[in-house]
């Protein structure tokens, strides 16, 4: 007897999905208890079939995110007189860059962990009379080098401000248009550790009270809920939708949970740093998250999945000719509707499925 029509005949039976999963509705009837490798030999039947495919299942989603460019702070740049130009605000400005103009006259950064707290010259004023030297010099020093200011090739890299040093400095003074001292001063340059961010926009012909940056580093923002930490783990590649014609690589960099002091309600919030800037007026952009991934999966529709009584899942194979066969398989990821499978089952094969 075929099986549709034992299934016909014992019960009625249908496929139900549930967080995931499948149930056959019987009642306790037999049409669940057929044997894997039971085939048919009676009358055709009429059945609806589809083919087991080969196809990419992929569970993501997509958050809102919003761009961060860390703490701001002032800068400890000594200036006095009026500003004669500025950069826009979103400027990134590297070591050796001016950072703004007073008095027609640039002020520099070049990197460094120390910060300049006190001018720097060949002569310690402090002391007695000796060579300077300190962390301090050693920034100057390779700062100059990086601005190819080497004193005919004469300075070293040794935090002991010499004779070669100061002539190094008198050179890059001379070509910024400063006066040619042999001394710096936070008036021309500060020592900062990395790249900076303009965050603000003194007005030009305005007297200069302060400048104030952040880290160029951009980031992105993420607040999703706990439920959504499998889309947002740390190091987690995820793709950065700027617009429907840009769209960045990038990683997930941390998560952290936050507690909102109003509702109590806990969420995640997780850092996405991209792999290359984002377009200077974004503002905010999509995040897709991507759970599972699994490429050339071997599927069928969730339609086609029997329940078997005894547990597990089959597939009723259409063998031509109105004969169909219950083979029992492995059920894997289920995603949009497909059931990753393996078995005694090609991409190919016909396999029924319950009506639509």
């Amino acid at each position: 007897m075929n099986v549709l029509a034992k299934i016909a005949a014992t019960m009625v039976a249908f496929v139900v999905v549930v967080g995931g999963g499948f149930l056959v509705a019987n009642g306790g009837a037999t049409a669940t208890s057929a044997q894997e490798g039971e085939g048919t030999t009676g009358t055709t039947v009429q059945f609806e079939t589809e083919a087991v495919q080969l196809r990419n299942l992929t569970d993501s989603k997509d958050f809102d995110g919003q761009v961060k460019f860390g703490a701001e702070w002032s800068l400890p740049i000594k200036l006095e007189g009026t500003v004669t130009a500025r950069h826009p605000k979103g400027t990134v400005v590297k070591a050796g860059e001016p950072l703004i103009w007073v008095n027609a006259k640039a002020a520099f950064f070049a990197y460094g962990d120390t910060p300049l707290y006190r001018e720097l010259s060949k002569v310690e004023t402090t002391g007695g009379q000796r060579l300077m030297q300190g962390d301090d010099v050693t920034q100057l020093q390779e700062f100059l080098l990086a601005q190819g200011y080497n004193d005919k090739e004469r300075l070293e890299v040794d935090g002991v401000f010499g004779h070669s040093t100061e002539r190094a400095v008198k050179a890059w003074q001379k070509a910024n248009g400063f006066d040619e001292t042999g001394k710096i001063t936070a008036s021309q340059l500060i020592f900062v550790p990395e790249d900076l961010r303009i965050s603000s926009e003194p007005r030009v012909g305005s007297v200069f009270a302060e400048l104030t940056v952040s880290e160029s580093d951009q980031k992105l923002i993420v607040s999703a809920s706990r439920r959504d930490a499998k889309y947002l783990k740390e190091g987690a590649r995820v793709d950065i939708v700027v617009d429907p014609t840009t769209t960045i690589a990038g990683v997930v960099s941390a998560v952290t949970e936050v507690t909102d002091s109003e509702s109590g309600e806990t969420k995640l919030e997780a850092t996405i740093t991209p792999d290359d800037p984002l377009p200077d007026s974004t503002t905010t952009a999509t995040v897709t998250g991507t759970a599972t991934s699994i490429d050339d999966a071997v599927t069928v529709s969730v339609r086609a999945l029997v329940a078997l009584s005894q547990g597990g899942y089959a597939l009723e194979v259409d063998l031509g000719g109105g004969k169909t066969e219950l083979r029992k398989i492995e059920v894997g990821e289920i995603l949009d509707g497909f059931a990753q499978i393996s078995g005694d089952v090609n991409a190919g094969d016909q396999v029924v499925v319950a009506k639509s």
